[in-house]
């Protein structure tokens, strides 16, 4: 029996001790009326007695269990498909030989080995690289081979685990035995007791089977393109051409606008058998803000087998070189204070957005422009703006639409700040948009806004920080805030650059940058403080009212300097035709040089050193590419001759006065081994299924696997669940019509004898 009162264990026992006290008092009562040896009094005791057994029956109300049942359980059969890059590889040395995959699909297509199994036994499919993943049989016909490593031991333990509780029979491999990742399947799985029986799919091909006759190709490889440049300043283009099969010859290039066949340029690579990668460069400028559409081509030719892969578009967004700032907020004293450090902001215009409802705003600022787009995040808009800022706005008050765009002109170098309110850092803030990507923290779920006496300081890294590096004086000293938000984590790439000096070392300004974007957040609303309740004389941050320095330094980092809009803009730039290589790759650099006014300098000593991972520098002199006719960029080459990261600096000069510097970053890695050894390893099955109990199969020998495999069923026993199988003893219709029988008896026989 299981006991399962409807109450708890203290209402339970009232109830049944406030029972025995009553037909305590009842027989002390009937005691005074009743003869005990009278048989009459005896039944009435004895009835009483039985009645008040079966209302405590009621009350605990016991539940009973089942007996065990037993279950016919069919056991399960894993079919593992090696689904890594070595699969692509033809099967076998016929001209119109399928991959290894695709011999593997016919198999089970046209097998009836898997029916029979299917007939006897639960029959699952998976594909595995490194690990393990169920395939839809329907999904094979589209499937394709990509995987970059194979671990065949972690598949096989992996789909082992999830067919734990099912009686996993056994599981069937198809693969090249091509092990590259992990420990080895024969040494690690011999201990499993899972017989694993294996199938080798493909065969070694000699060299001379494998030389096809080469395709001929023409193709633009990479490009990398200025993707922001200052009205008026030049965007530099550089793409690699590869040419495969052909021999000596010149490749032409066309630079063509938007996806017209205008043609604005027009240059030539030399390619050969020996070197047939060549760089191509041109270079445009721009004469209007906004966004503008390239696209390079290498033109149509009889002999190019693939025309696909000639042409690669682009765009160049062109900015504005004056200081434009959109500030969105409603009306609140935060926005008060700060639309006064705008005013206060030489060389910066900007407006001021208050959205009043669905479809009014009010707008002010001091730029015309802005006054007429008000926040409407139009392409248009958006690329005159530098920098935006957010304030207690909830993120429905903009589109989709506008949020996405928002996000895309971060990517391309704006800078985006969110100051701290309920409703923008809120449950219907912008945390959960597409915007959340960006912000450099995330919002605590509950309990968010918390007020209080919150007096702040710079972090070591704040008071580095461009943000709050020019101001002298301690932060401490300013009053304290009345309010901040707190956050559930920041983000590994971001940097708290002031936070509360109490206990709870909580963040208040967090920024990072994202590639050419940065976004910054303000955790606090009280901001205005500062600037109302501050002490000039003990209070001042570097001779500022602490409201003024902490919002004029925040803007003058959002706002980048003319010559820092982007890093193309720097004097010397650096770029390279890829950001990834292999071992053995040759990188290829192209360097600008250009003087204070934007001229491109000719005349260099351009000096290349590459930082390498085994600390043994490379240096190279660039010097002016002879193919580029208008003499614009310097280049310079050299091998990639190990995996790990090359930095390579450039710095230019003329004479004795220096022109800059730049510097980038590269990977090298080493050549997949997936890609590079593709020769079937069937050794590696073989001792496999041999120290697993299994066998070696061929594709005729597939017929005995059901019969190898065993696949009969077991009997299971299902023990009762005294949650999900307990059944009442208490409610039967027997019980109550005896409980109500006993306690008629007992008032019948009580009203004879005149005892009530």
């Amino acid at each position: 029996m299981i006991w399962n009162p409807p109450f708890n264990a203290l209402i339970m026992l009232v109830l049944i001790v406030g029972a025995a006290v009553l037909i305590a008092l009842s027989y002390l009562w009937s005691a005074q009326k009743m003869k005990y040896a009278a048989p009459q009094a005896i039944a009435t005791l004895v009835l009483r007695g039985l009645g008040f057994l079966l209302l405590i029956l009621f009350v605990l109300q016991p539940m009973q269990l089942p007996k065990p049942r037993e279950i016919t359980m069919q056991r399960s059969v894993a079919v593992l498909l090696d689904t890594s890059a070595s699969m692509k590889q033809p099967v076998n040395s016929a001209p119109s030989a399928p991959t290894r995959f695709g011999h593997v699909r016919k198999l089970l297509d046209d097998n009836h080995v898997f029916k029979q199994i299917q007939s006897q036994a639960q029959l699952n499919i998976y594909g595995f690289d490194q690990q393990a993943g169920a395939l839809a049989a329907d999904a094979l016909a589209k499937y394709e081979p990509q995987g970059k490593q194979t671990d065949l031991a972690a598949a096989i333990r992996q789909v082992a685990k999830i067919h734990d509780n099912d009686d996993l029979a056994g599981v069937l491999v198809f693969s090249d035995g091509r092990n590259t990742q992990g420990s080895d399947p024969a040494a690690s799985l011999g201990e499993m007791k899972l017989p694993v029986y294996t199938v080798a799919v493909g065969s070694v091909l000699l060299k001379e089977e494998t030389k096809t006759e080469q395709k001929k190709d023409l193709a633009i490889e990479s490009i990398a393109a200025d993707r922001r440049v200052i009205l008026g300043r030049t965007a530099n283009i550089a793409l690699t051409v590869e040419a495969t099969g052909f021999g000596a010859r010149q490749v032409t290039v066309e630079l063509l606008k938007g996806d017209t066949d205008q043609v604005i340029n027009t240059t030539a690579v030399a390619v050969s058998q020996q070197q047939s990668r060549r760089q191509a460069l041109f270079t445009v400028k721009p004469s209007a803000v906004g966004v503008f559409k390239y696209r390079v081509r290498i033109p149509a030719e009889a002999e190019d087998s693939d025309p696909t892969n000639n042409q690669r578009d682009f765009e160049v967004e062109v900015v504005d070189p004056i200081n434009r700032l959109l500030y969105v907020d409603r009306l609140r004293f935060e926005r008060r204070f700060f639309n006064q450090i705008l005013e206060k902001q030489r060389s910066l215009r900007y407006t001021s957005v208050v959205p009043i409802d669905g479809e009014r705003v009010m707008v002010q600022g001091n730029d015309p422009d802005g006054k007429r787009f008000g926040a409407a995040f139009s392409p248009e808009q958006l690329v005159g703006l530098k920098a935006i800022v957010i304030g207690d706005v909830p993120a429905s008050q903009f589109t989709g639409q506008q949020i996405a765009a928002l996000y895309d002109w971060v990517d391309k170098g704006g800078a985006l700040l969110i100051m701290g309110g309920p409703a923008s850092l809120g449950d219907k803030g912008f945390a959960g948009t597409q915007l959340g990507k960006l912000l450099p923290i995330t919002p605590a779920q509950s309990h968010a806004y918390l007020e209080g006496q919150y007096p702040v300081d710079l972090t070591a890294e704040g008071a580095a920080h461009p943000a709050f590096q020019k101001v002298k004086g301690r932060w401490g000293n300013a009053p304290p805030l009345l309010s901040r938000f707190a956050v559930a984590k920041v983000k590994p790439t971001a940097t708290v650059l002031m936070m509360t000096t109490d206990t709870n070392a909580a963040p208040i300004v967090v920024a990072q940058n994202l590639g050419k974007g940065k976004t910054a957040v303000v955790l606090t609303d009280s901001t205005w403080r500062w600037s109302l309740g501050y002490d000039q004389r003990t209070q001042s941050v570097g001779g500022q009212s602490p409201h003024t320095a902490f919002w004029s330094q925040l803007v003058d980092w959002l706002l980048p300097e003319l010559t820092d809009t982007d890093r193309g803009q720097n004097q010397v730039q650096i770029i390279t035709d890829r950001q990834a290589y292999e071992v053995g790759d040759q990188v290829m650099l192209m360097i600008s040089v250009r003087d204070a006014a934007g001229e491109v300098v000719r005349d260099a000593e351009v000096q290349v050193t590459a930082a390498t991972p085994d600390g043994r520098p490379v240096q190279r002199v660039a010097k002016i590419d002879p193919s580029d006719t208008a003499g614009a960029l310097y280049t310079a080459s050299f091998e990639a001759y190990m995996p790990g990261e090359f930095t390579i600096g450039v710095a230019a000069k003329r004479e004795t006065a220096d022109l800059g510097s730049d510097r980038v970053s590269i990977q090298v890695t080493q050549p997949i081994v997936e890609f590079t050894q593709t020769d079937p390893d069937p050794q590696t099955l073989t001792k496999l299924a041999e120290k697993t109990g299994g066998s070696v199969l061929n594709e005729m020998q597939l017929g005995d696997l059901a019969a190898k495999i065993n696949m009969t069923p077991r009997q299971v026993t299902i023990q009762p669940s005294a949650d999900a199988d307990a059944e009442p003893a208490w409610n039967r219709w027997l019980l109550l019509l005896a409980f109500i029988g006993l306690m008629s008896g007992e008032w019948f026989i009580r009203r004879k004898n005149q005892w009530v």
